[in-house]
């Protein structure tokens, strides 16, 4: 990460809230507006994949072209999983001292980052995997193993497995109403190297009803379609 030289005059905001041991505050609505795309992670031409990698991905993608739920977790209405889930519609953020709380959109358990030095031993995968964060200076870390192999990465079929590795870095603006989240994946099963991508998420005005979370009912259909309430 880029650092810059500050003076007295020029100090951030948030950097000064660090400075005094009070960390940003995330809490409130937001929603990607940047490099969200059709919720697709990079186009997979440009990575480095292993053979496996490459098979699961265009078996998944064929699979998604048909629109098939039995590759697909969200053809056959179960939760996306991390980190396609961030890349979509509006969520909620509830912090606390101890934890993150995070609630989207998209059908699907909430997601809870705890502020901890280990992930938990023995612990069977999830859709949301195992978070767990740390402060460095002003930029909240989360860092998220042990999720559910059954998940895509986007919604193009870029598959994961279980030695998937998701870091997103935090950095909320100096007025408070944009997140820059910096995203790490690695997987040495399907890339050859780590990479990068960055997010921005706006905040959204939580006195307007109709930017709140809304909910989402999925019913799966017979022919792999499904209807969004």
């Amino acid at each position: 990460m880029a650092c810059a030289f500050l003076t007295g005059a020029t100090v951030s905001a948030a950097a000064a809230l660090a400075a005094e041991g009070v960390h940003p505050d995330f809490n409130g609505l937001w929603r990607c507006a940047r490099n969200c795309g059709n919720g697709e992670l990079i186009p997979w031409q440009t990575l480095e994949i292993t053979e496996e990698g490459r098979a699961r991905y265009e078996y998944n993608s064929a699979g998604v072209q048909r629109g098939d739920p039995t590759i697909d977790t969200v053809l056959a209405c179960r939760p996306v999983g991390i980190p396609r889930l961030a890349m979509f519609g509006t969520f909620e953020i509830f912090q606390r001292d101890d934890a993150i709380g995070i609630i989207g959109e998209w059908s699907g358990p909430p997601r809870v980052i705890r502020f901890a030095e280990h992930h938990r031993d023995n612990f069977y995968p999830t859709f949301m995997g195992d978070p767990i964060a740390h402060w460095e200076g002003d930029t909240l870390v989360v860092e998220t193993v042990n999720i559910d192999e059954q998940t895509f990465l986007d919604s193009s079929g870029f598959p994961h497995s279980d030695q998937l590795r998701f870091v997103e870095r935090w950095t909320l603006s100096d007025d408070g109403n944009s997140i820059l989240s910096d995203w790490t994946i690695e997987d040495p099963k399907i890339f050859n190297l780590p990479f990068t991508k960055q997010v921005e998420y706006v905040r959204k005005d939580e006195s307007d009803e109709t930017q709140r979370v809304a909910e989402y009912v999925c019913q799966n259909l017979e022919e792999g379609g499904r209807i969004v309430n």
